[in-house]
């Protein structure tokens, strides 16, 4: 008895579960039904968003060239429906808007001389508006304003200078003037950045492990608004090895009155230095001067400080001693 009142209970509950899942399938139903209705009315009807179109820059005032950059990116604020605006979120536009620039008054700024100009986006709202869809209605264009800097077109001829990080090998040194073929190019570009145009750079380039001289075709560096005659040079890198060498100079006396005489002691100074080896046999000690100058003694001098006068312009490192050196005053 007990089992079979058991089994008519769980049947009766099993019926009211499906009449629940009946019920509560139904209600789902009609509420998504309910909700994709609600969404596909309000997507008919028209709204505002910003979007980002591209832009293309057209028809530059002639022999004329533009300075810096423009916005790449427009932001415009359209009116459109629902599922125009959906589309752009989800697609947004590839393909720029076209900014004919010349179809536009170009506003000089006051009190510039720089060949700055401006354009308010507001006058251009009805050409973009046309290379849109119809059922699109732009409301608003940021920036608000673009600003051009324009200038002349011209060219200059500067040297050429190579922009090199030199790493030697130990006991090796540059020896002479690094040398670059053309030594100078032709740059054409903007009167305003031409004006300040010296000279113009190769490429950053590292030579490393140096131990003898070394050319190599190096590109010209690139900057922007400037056009090159040539985009490379050959840069010679001029090294040998070095040496170090010592000489002993005989100290010289300046500005000595006629009825004295000055003498050092000591009379000569060691100079050391180094040079490259092509060099070594002919650097003499006839190549230096070294001198102390009587127009610095007074009372209170104890002593003379040594000047280098004269040394060749190929050897580095130069060192001398002593710097200073005693004197006797002698008269003639």
């Amino acid at each position: 008895m007990d089992s079979s009142l058991l089994q008519q209970f769980r049947g009766w509950i099993n019926r009211e579960k499906l009449k629940f899942n009946k019920k509560l399938i139904v209600f789902t139903f009609f509420l998504v039904a309910s909700t994709v209705f609600w969404f596909l009315n309000k997507m008919t009807e028209n709204y505002s968003d910003t979007i980002s179109f591209p832009v293309e820059y057209t028809n530059l005032p002639k022999n004329q060239v533009l300075i810096g950059e423009l916005p790449k990116i427009l932001d415009i604020k359209i009116k459109a429906k629902g599922f125009k605006l959906l589309n752009y979120r989800l697609n947004p536009p590839n393909v720029p808007v076209v900014f004919d620039v010349g179809s536009y008054v170009l506003n000089k700024l006051e009190d510039d001389n720089s060949g700055r100009f401006y354009i308010l986006t507001s006058t251009a709202l009805e050409k973009i508006q046309r290379q849109l869809s119809n059922d699109i209605t732009i409301v608003d264009i940021k920036p608000d304003t673009l600003f051009f800097q324009l200038s002349s077109l011209s060219s200059k001829k500067v040297p050429v200078y190579a922009d090199l990080n030199l790493e030697l090998k130990p006991q090796f040194m540059l020896f002479g003037d690094i040398i670059c073929k053309p030594d100078s190019v032709v740059v054409k570009g903007p009167d305003i950045l031409l004006e300040k145009l010296e000279s113009y750079p190769t490429e950053n380039y590292t030579f490393r492990n140096l131990s003898e001289t070394k050319t190599k075709s190096i590109n010209l560096a690139q900057k922007d608004g400037f056009h090159l005659s040539q985009q490379k040079v050959k840069v010679t890198v001029p090294v040998e090895e070095f040496a170090e060498k010592s000489l002993e100079i005989p100290i010289s006396t300046k500005n000595v009155p006629d009825s004295l005489r000055l003498k050092t002691s000591p009379s000569l100074v060691k100079v050391k230095f180094t040079l490259p080896f092509s060099m070594f046999e002919k650097i003499l000690p006839t190549d230096f001067a070294a001198e102390v100058d009587y127009k610095y003694i007074d009372e209170s001098t104890k002593n003379l400080k040594v000047k280098l006068a004269k040394y060749p312009h190929e050897i580095h490192t130069i060192s001398f001693s002593p710097r200073k050196v005693d004197f006797i005053i002698e008269k003639k």
